[in-house]
Order: structure tokens, then C-alpha cells, then sequence
């Protein structure tokens, strides 16, 4: 309805990655940060993109950006551990996701988005999913 709803762009452009269509994907999430320049998980979204194009450092940018960013405004933890994870660097992946934890924030929930799907077969996932609640 509303075409310049970059919270829409960026998650069905998320969506179409997960299905393969990563052209198409990366290109709705780069037309919401068109639309929301500063919003780190669209940029987390656009480093998932990135992965699935194979273009790694173009994520390894992103998580740089990222860790920026923390250092004049609040991060989520979770956003920085989904960049992570993407990225293969599963311990400290880990190490944000505890720090999420201790931080008790909400965002934690949204631990089943595909860009975590590379943590669920460490041993480690599901303790912290039963240190949340969600085991």
C-alpha cells in the first residue's frame, strides 16, 4: 500500500534471499536503505544478501559499518551477532548473542531468522535457548 515503506522492502527483499532469489532480494533491500539510510538490520539484512551473492567482503564492510555505528549509538547485539553469523565467525556470534541476553533485550525473540541458521547445530544455540526461555 505504501510504497515507500522501507521496513516492507527490506523484509519481503530478505525473504526472496532466502528462496534463492538473491538478485531480486538484495535489490529490495537496497532500495529500503534508499528509503531508511541508517536502520542497522536492513543493513544486516543487505550483509545476508551479500553472502548468499558471494560477495563476502562486501559483508565484512557492513559489519564494519556496524561496529561504527555502535560506537556513537546504540547497536542491538542482535544485529551485530546476525552479521556475525552470516559471516561464519560463530564465536563471536555467540558472544554478542550472550551480551543480548545479559541486556535482556526483547530482540532476542528473533532468533529464528534464517541469517542464524548457520548457529543451530552448535551445542551452544540451544543453551541459549533455554537460557531464554525458548528450549
Amino acid at each position: 500500500m505504501n510504497p515507500e515503506f522501507a521496513f516492507a522492502h527490506s523484509e519481503f527483499g530478505a525473504a526472496l534471499v532466502s528462496t534463492s532469489s538473491v538478485d531480486e532480494g538484495t535489490a529490495e533491500i537496497e532500495r529500503a536503505l534508499k528509503l531508511w539510510k541508517d536502520n542497522v538490520w536492513m543493513k544486516a539484512d543487505l550483509a545476508y544478501a551479500y553472502i548468499a551473492a558471494n560477495k563476502k567482503p562486501r559483508a565484512e564492510k557492513i559489519l564494519r559499518e556496524l561496529e561504527e555505528i555502535s560506537r556513537e549509538k546504540y547497536v542491538p547485539e542482535t544485529v551485530t551477532a546476525s552479521v556475525k553469523a552470516v559471516l561464519g565467525e560463530k564465536d563471536q556470534a555467540f558472544e554478542s548473542l550472550n551480551r543480548a541476553v545479559q541486556e535482556n533485550t526483547s530482540q532476542i525473540a528473533l532468533l529464528n531468522d534464517p541469517m542464524f541458521d548457520g548457529l543451530r547445530t552448535d551445542p551452544r544455540f540451544e543453551t541459549l535457548l533455554e537460557r531464554i526461555g525458548l528450549s
